[in-house]
């Protein structure tokens, strides 16, 4: 079950970047990171409204869930954020993206080292045809070859943002699960995200103080983007309470591709042969990840 949540959040997390590309093209980055998260967390108290959910006594949650909040509010999302646009900063972006695809390789190598989560071989080439694809699908035209980003960014400090930034995604999704099994998806949920919500904010208001009235000026937008975080927030979470770490990640990377198909169709972006074989390509890595369980 832990596959179907994973997909089906990767196929909802598609629809943030598109709508992000409509409708925010001109949105401060730290204001978009806040507000996403500010806007979606209303929705995480709608399981509480509709006793779906009971809030537990405080004193009787577990202080690992609560250290694991505090890491992953105060340390890991702060730095993906910041590491990840020193990076575009520094670097093309065409030769940035490209990297992001081995998250998926970290996050099995801390599961393993951390949760005991040992890949099957099947499930192990499954991942690496998904990063192999990712890695494809994010390479560019103009560039000599396919080694080219990591030639050049081998020795400069765009990567070495970048893998800063891939480790601390990678650390923050076992720190999720770790919080998931102490407690429950929706409790976590709305502590993560709260805790979230002001760091960011206080990094606004220090990054881009006169862009603040951005948040006001897309209540929409925001408010509808925060819908599609909650959603794909649940059922990413669901699947880290029953699934691999490393599985899931490289399940939801797949987000790439439901982003390239939506985006094809609604932009009438080009290059449509190479991303459909590379299409092809994570659908048989997804098809070997799920076959491996």
């Amino acid at each position: 079950m832990w596959f179907v949540f994973a997909l089906i959040s990767a196929l909802v997390y598609s629809f943030r970047s598109i709508l992000e590309k409509w409708s925010l093209k001109k949105v401060n980055p730290y204001i978009l990171a806040f507000s996403v998260r500010f806007f979606a967390l209303p929705l995480f108290t709608l399981p509480y409204l509709f006793g779906i959910a009971k809030l537990p006594i405080l004193t009787e949650v577990s202080s690992s869930f609560w250290w694991s909040v505090i890491l992953v509010s105060l340390i890991m999302t702060p730095v993906e954020m910041i590491f990840f646009y020193k990076a575009l900063k520094t670097e093309e972006v065409s030769y940035v993206a490209p990297l992001l695809g081995l998250s998926p390789l970290i996050t099995a190598f801390f599961g393993a080292l951390f949760f005991k989560e040992y890949p099957s071989p099947m499930g192990i080439i499954g991942m690496i045809i998904i990063i192999i694809a990712l890695y494809l699908l994010n390479t560019q035209k103009q560039q000599k070859n396919i080694l080219e980003p990591l030639k050049h960014l081998f020795n400069n400090k765009a990567f070495r943002y970048i893998i800063i930034m891939m480790s601390s995604y990678s650390l923050g999704i076992l720190i999720d699960k770790l919080a998931i099994t102490s407690a429950d998806i929706f409790f976590y949920s709305l502590i993560n995200y709260s805790f979230v919500s002001i760091v960011l904010f206080l990094i606004a208001l220090i990054k881009a103080p006169k862009e603040l009235g951005e948040v006001r000026a897309n209540i929409l937008p925001f408010g509808i983007i925060g819908a599609v975080v909650a959603s794909y927030t649940w059922l990413r979470f669901l699947a880290l309470e029953r699934g691999n770490a490393g599985y899931v990640s490289a399940v939801l990377s797949s987000s790439v591709l439901f982003s390239t198909i939506i985006g094809a169709v609604l932009f009438k972006e080009k290059n449509l042969t190479k991303k459909f074989f590379i299409g092809i390509l994570i659908l048989i890595g997804l098809a070997m990840i799920k076959l491996s369980n």
